[in-house]
């Protein structure tokens, strides 16, 4: 189970706000699978409160997207949490999400090489 949250706590050395992803290497392992498509064409769309061992602390809506151009890591607005990247920005993601899936670790989803547009820090963590 990977449990989520969006937060405004100080976590894994990082200043809130954090949209932080929680779980064991295996859930990393399966979350790579399941948002492979993002990197491989764009208009793909995933609702990952739809996978079943997602799960949130909040009542809030996670809507990953690939569109041609996308540079919003993470941007919350109400209830829904979103992270539209270009397909090869997502792949970049996926392979920061793969690293946590061999050994409990943490890692932060960031690149200082281009300008994106966020709302908070995204971590990952195996170490739960």
């Amino acid at each position: 189970m990977i449990s989520i949250e969006y937060t405004n706590d100080f976590l894994e050395g990082e200043p809130g706000p954090n949209f932080y992803w929680k779980g064991i290497p295996s859930d990393f392992l399966q979350l790579v699978y399941d948002l492979h498509p993002l990197g491989t064409k764009l208009g793909i769309e995933i609702r990952l409160n739809s996978l079943d061992y997602i799960q949130t602390t909040e009542d809030f809506k996670i809507l990953l997207r690939s569109s041609e151009g996308g540079r919003n890591l993470c941007t919350k607005n109400k209830s829904i949490i979103m992270m539209d990247l270009d397909k090869n920005i997502w792949r970049r993601v996926i392979e920061k999400i793969l690293s946590v899936s061999f050994e409990k670790s943490h890692n932060y989803i960031e690149f200082d090489d281009l300008e994106l547009k966020e709302s908070a820090n995204v971590i990952v963590s195996s170490e739960a």
